[in-house]
């Protein structure tokens, strides 16, 4: 008991207790960051009591990524009390075990449809272990511009959108670096054959074109017996895969196939005439060029992702090492569950809730989705490897990158690595108003969580905890 001078009363406070250490253990220090990486830890941090004023803190982690998980935690729990001029940790004791529900937890980033440069690239990426997120999926190259290094096929990148817009290889081991610095994959993306008209700026014979010149996309099918025309463009395919497997040391290498228009085919007299004369059509074509493209992938040792058209054109003929990534709404349900009793891995990004891109979309959708909704357990223990926001690049650059994705990220965030189970909506939301202040007192432009639109600023005065 202490004297309490405003009353002259004696009254009880807590001990002053202190947190001497932070002891960090790690079973296994030379992990490698992969798709099966453990990211468990333990954290404890004991109250202190009479006549022991301090006390050590302990992480405990079976690999160094764990420990960045629970050093997460910790930076999480410890406050800055003004009135007394020191950092407190609240609560105490704690005794924390956590793992995430899902390994893989996904950021979408596009500097197709618009180029990112470096710093503010990796700025992102260092402000993704701060809601637990590890992987950066990068789509790297679109119709819009081809904007990285590939040395095999040195002409692609004057599809660049400038000389000035351009990735070299250094530069993407530097953000490969940098991101597992930060326990954070990076997984490329590869767009085949769609979505590959700035490939033909370098190549221009690899694309289809018409009578009116409007047609470049999708690149020549290829992967058919007797189609020498399909040779050239398997090569040109093939070098830039060399090129990425070696940029990109990740398992897995995701191949699109999403939005594959084959009237360009058609209109294209000499790969018309082909099709014709191997008796074989257009959609014949794409499931050929499908086929051989994740076999391309597979002989490069990479575990192969494509968007969930692919899984509609080739169904039980898919590879079943081949993964989904869920995107369309429309027939979700139904191709959600076909997909898993093919036995395919999955990964959720569905157009909509998950789309950082909407602005329309607000943190309370994100944090309603449940990922395994069409899934029995087992289904979705074994198959559902996870998710991720979509920050797609049409309408967002380096001037307002961060407060499209944050804080709402957050919420998808949150539903990978939480159990399921139903949430507090009126909790989740004080947790996310708070997360937003912790990410702008650490340099992230998280737009205000009451917004009718992402990334808006504030609408009117006020303290970040209300806004």
């Amino acid at each position: 008991p202490v004297a309490d001078k405003s009353s002259g009363k004696w009254a009880y406070f807590p001990l002053e207790c202190f947190i001497s250490e932070l002891l960090i253990v790690v079973k296994d220090p030379n992990s490698q960051l992969s798709e099966d990486t453990d990211e468990s830890y333990t954290l404890s941090i004991p109250a202190c009591s009479e006549g022991l004023m301090s006390v050590p803190a302990t992480a405990v982690a079976q690999t160094q990524f764990g420990a960045l998980r629970a050093l997460e935690t910790f930076s999480q729990l410890v406050t800055y009390n003004f009135e007394r001029k020191r950092y407190v940790v609240m609560a105490a004791p704690w005794e924390i075990k956590d793992r995430p529900r899902f390994a893989h937890r996904e950021l979408l980033i596009d500097s197709s449809r618009h180029f990112l440069p470096l710093l503010p690239l990796k700025k992102l990426i260092a402000s993704l272990p701060f809601a637990k997120i590890n992987v950066l999926h990068w789509h790297i190259v679109d119709s819009q511009s081809f904007p990285v290094e590939t040395p095999s096929a040195p002409r692609l990148w004057s599809g660049a959108f400038s000389a000035q817009e351009r990735y070299t290889v250094q530069d993407v081991a530097e953000v490969v670096e940098f991101a597992r610095q930060h326990g954070v994959r990076v997984m490329p993306e590869i767009d085949v054959p769609g979505h590959a008209k700035s490939w033909c700026t370098g190549y221009p014979d690899i694309c289809p074109r018409n009578a009116f010149g409007n047609c470049s996309e999708p690149l020549k099918p290829f992967g058919m017996p007797g189609r020498e025309e399909g040779a050239l463009v398997e090569e040109v395919v093939g070098h830039v895969l060399d090129d990425v497997v070696k940029m990109f040391p990740d398992p897995m290498l995701h191949l699109g196939g999403d939005e594959v228009n084959t009237e360009c085919w058609t209109q294209d007299p000499s790969v018309a005439a082909g099709l014709a004369q191997n008796n074989l059509s257009a959609t014949d074509a794409l499931k050929a060029v499908g086929q051989r493209v994740q076999a391309m992938g597979r002989e490069r040792k990479r575990r192969v992702v494509v968007w969930d058209e692919v899984w509609d054109l080739l169904g039980k003929d898919a590879h079943p090492q081949t993964v989904v990534q869920l995107w369309r709404p429309w027939g979700g349900s139904n191709r959600t569950r076909q997909i898993a009793k093919a036995g395919h891995s999955m990964i959720w990004m569905q157009d909509g809730p998950w789309y950082l891109d909407d602005v329309e979309a607000t943190w309370a959708d994100m944090a309603s989705v449940e990922v395994c909704q069409d899934l029995t357990d087992a289904q979705c223990s074994s198959l559902m490897l996870g998710g991720g926001g979509a920050m797609w690049g049409e309408t967002v650059d380096a001037s307002d990158l961060e407060q499209t994705v944050w804080p709402r990220l957050a919420a998808i965030a949150e539903a990978l690595w939480s159990p399921r189970g139903p949430r507090n909506r009126a909790l989740a939301q004080s947790r996310a108003r708070n997360f937003r202040c912790l990410l702008n007192q650490r340099g992230v432009a998280a737009a205000p969580l009451t917004n009718h639109r992402a990334r808006q600023g504030p609408g009117a005065p006020g303290g970040c905890f209300h806004q």
